[in-house]
């Protein structure tokens, strides 16, 4: 498990909150709320712990659940994230609906941080389907599912019907 301030991260079997912070099972292995918050089962002292979750991604806060459909996207928004993955210490978040994958280099410590790299967009302020052109293979249309291992990212590219896999650096790269 990966630290995480004082508690362990079992990244194996997630829990997810909602958007009041409050933590619910969520049966799927590596899979994040349908809607705007990430965040997972927290074990303090080696047992499962029904607390309030520690950590959101793309939100301010712990209690926030907006979306911002038309605005131009940034490295900590997020729109309907679907899938995430772990090597354990990068961190890959399926931002679905922005049609684009967001990779942390370390598993974050803050609410709210901001992604390290993008995958699918041109920037981190871009969200189009397929970048608004045709489909390449530097795109993605609505990404759902996503695997790390082995420093390769596979991505469920729902809205392209295939499955696309990418070279990137791991968590044990980055710690040379």
């Amino acid at each position: 498990a990966t630290q995480l301030a004082n508690l362990a991260w079992d990244p194996l079997t997630p829990d997810v909150a909602t958007s009041t912070g409050a933590v619910t099972s969520w049966p799927e292995h590596g899979d994040s709320t349908e809607g705007n918050l990430y965040a997972v089962r927290f074990v303090a002292n080696g047992a499962r712990s029904d607390r309030d979750a520690d950590l959101a991604l793309g939100q301010r806060d712990l209690t926030s659940a907006s979306e911002f459909p038309y605005a131009p996207q940034s490295a900590t928004t997020l729109r309907f994230p679907y899938g995430l993955a772990t090597d354990g210490g990068v961190l890959a978040v399926a931002d679905t609906a922005n049609n684009r994958v967001l990779l942390w280099d370390h598993v974050p410590r803050g609410i709210g941080a901001a992604a390290d790299r993008v995958v699918g967009q041109a920037s981190f302020t871009h969200n189009g389907e397929n970048r608004w052109q045709a489909v390449r293979r530097d795109t993605l249309c609505w990404p759902y599912g996503i695997a790390l291992s082995g420093g390769r990212l596979a991505i469920a590219d729902s809205g392209n019907n295939r499955v696309v896999v990418w070279r990137i650096a791991t968590a044990e790269s980055n710690r040379r």
